[in-house]
């Protein structure tokens, strides 16, 4: 299957430009029929790509095509995020934030049981008295030492500690995206819409709404003008 989200009618619009055969572009687009299929959802004029897209479709100032039930531009994975392959992001973000929450509570445990078997030791006399985890921490690759007055395993739960600081924070940003995106399947929109369908959320002059805007503003001014 094909996860590119590129509106099907653009797709054959840039197919023809290139010179492909119509048997080609025929299979372009859902079933090889996109241009009687285009009726059931309607159409509007792109003024960037100079044809006919669909109406759910938004043009990417950063891909430089019309996409399909545009959701929004992912810079991380560096492609558009719309109807072909939202479900595909959707999954990788719970699986990413899952993943997160799993290493960031094992590390927390191993951290945790470590200053107080640590703790515990100190309180001794020594000896044969400390615990599996310590051991194993004293003994990570082999470098059973200590630095000065300091045990090498203390420095591993330190660096630990680190890691699990990285997690927690990942973890809430994740978090945030990934509840934010169940908002908008409960809702039934897109972050698009959401975003320039709310009349308190303005979008900053720069956004990639408000460049398309004066984008297709000039399109349609260079078009009179040649008229």
């Amino acid at each position: 299957c094909s996860i590119d989200p590129i509106d099907d009618l653009c797709k054959r619009h840039f197919a023809k430009k290139d010179g492909e055969t119509e048997g080609d572009n025929a299979s372009v687009g859902e079933g090889g029929d996109g241009e009687e299929k285009a009726g059931d959802e309607g159409t509007s004029y792109c003024w960037i790509c100079c044809t006919d897209v669909r109406e759910s479709s938004v043009h990417c100032q950063f891909c430089g095509k019309c996409t399909a039930g545009f959701d929004h531009h992912c810079l991380y994975l560096n492609t558009c995020v719309g109807k072909a392959n939202y479900q595909y992001f959707f999954w990788a973000l719970g699986s990413t934030l899952s993943m997160v929450i799993v290493r960031g509570g094992i590390l927390s445990g191993l951290v945790i049981t470590f200053f107080i078997q640590y703790a515990q030791a100190e309180g001794t006399d020594g000896g044969d008295s400390r615990s599996t985890t310590l051991d194993q921490s004293n003994s990570w690759l082999g470098a059973d030492t200590d630095f000065g007055e300091i045990d090498f395993g203390l420095f591993v739960a330190i660096v630990n500690t680190v890691f699990v600081s990285i997690d927690v924070t990942c973890a809430i940003l994740l978090a945030q995206l990934f509840f934010f995106h169940v908002r908008l399947r409960k809702l039934g929109t897109t972050t698009y819409k959401y975003l320039s369908d709310n009349p308190t959320r303005q979008l900053p002059r720069g956004s990639s709404v408000s460049v398309l805007k004066e984008q297709e503003i000039q399109q349609v001014v260079n078009a009179a003008n040649d008229t």
